[in-house]
């Protein structure tokens, strides 16, 4: 039996978890980083892609452990370059966030029917269900991150969640058009809400 039947703590049972996501992902060239909370994933131009895990505040060894997959996030610092050179045609943002493509909280995915929560509780059912979680965040997640990489093609992969009106237009605008697409960046207007 592994740690990750046999752990009884919440913490230890999260952390094992995160170790056999980490197995799972390792394929798509994820890693785990243990300080941050997340899987990474690092690419061209600076592009690092981020899922992170979050632990339930109602944790309780024994009768209750929980964790979620939180957010989704896509960086890439020659976007954060373009942005500080040209911050006259840019949306105001904090300097921190300059780097940002784009990110969202899995919890609002919920309406696609994506279940970013998985029940650890019971060490019998850990493993299968850790299964079906990742399943669901290659047919879910990936594909959500694989939308952001080709610029030519970024309106058509899209999500609608990266371009609702309240969503992340204008930061993929500012991706689109230093790369030459302004086309794509003429969102269709009934695609992005209006």
């Amino acid at each position: 039996m592994g740690l990750l039947e046999t752990a009884h703590r919440p913490a230890d049972v999260l952390q094992a978890a995160a170790l056999y996501m980490a197995e799972e992902f390792r394929p798509d060239g994820f890693r785990w980083i243990k300080s941050r909370r997340c899987f990474e994933r690092r690419g061209q131009g600076g592009r690092v892609e981020r899922m992170t895990l979050e632990p339930s505040r109602h944790n309780r060894a024994g009768s209750f452990v929980r964790s979620a997959v939180a957010q989704l996030r896509v960086d890439e610092s020659d976007l954060g370059d373009w942005r500080t050179a040209n911050h006259l045609l840019m949306v105001i943002r904090p300097a921190g966030a300059l780097d940002v493509l784009c990110a969202t909280s899995c919890h609002d995915l919920a309406w696609a029917g994506f279940r970013n929560t998985v029940d650890l509780t019971h060490p019998e059912t850990r493993v299968a269900r850790l299964v079906a979680l990742c399943e669901q965040n290659r047919q879910t997640v990936l594909p959500w991150f694989a939308s952001t990489r080709d610029p030519q093609r970024l309106v058509a992969l899209a999500p609608d969640a990266l371009l609702g009106p309240f969503a992340f237009v204008p930061d993929l605008v500012e991706f689109l058009v230093p790369r030459g697409q302004r086309g794509q960046a003429r969102v269709d207007r009934t695609r992005a809400g209006d």
